[in-house]
């Protein structure tokens, strides 16, 4: 996610066009969302320190950077666990304003995303 003249760690993929498209809309929102959303991104392809949450139960081994702008709360999640990429499984606007809870029709979408990712890993 870094300019064409830079050398990065790890490359960067979606896990598939819905979340390329969640995390293309996220970045439309506003410069600043589309910055932070960026700069994560970016630390986390070339192992720079940026903040994340470890999230757990069926989603564990996905990372969540958080992102407030202007009073809205925006996530991208990532899956991490590869020296060679990062996988991007999603990008939302939170709506609701319950504590740090993923709304449960998105969990789903995670766990479907993350699963048929790393099954189609396992038969490759």
């Amino acid at each position: 996610m870094t300019s064409p003249a830079s050398r990065d760690l790890r490359r960067v993929d979606f896990v598939n066009g819905a979340a390329k498209k969640e995390y293309m809309e996220l970045r439309s929102v506003s410069e600043g969302v589309r910055d932070e959303a960026d700069f994560a991104t970016t630390n986390l392809q070339n192992k720079r320190v940026q903040e994340t949450t470890k999230l757990k139960g069926a989603l564990a081994g996905l990372e969540e950077v958080k992102i407030d702008q202007d009073g809205e709360a925006y996530r991208v999640f990532y899956l991490l666990k590869y020296e060679d990429r990062i996988v991007i499984m999603g990008a939302l606007h939170k709506k609701s304003h319950k504590g740090g809870e993923i709304p449960q029709e998105y969990e789903e979408t995670l766990k479907k995303r993350k699963t048929d990712y790393l099954k189609a890993l396992r038969l490759n």
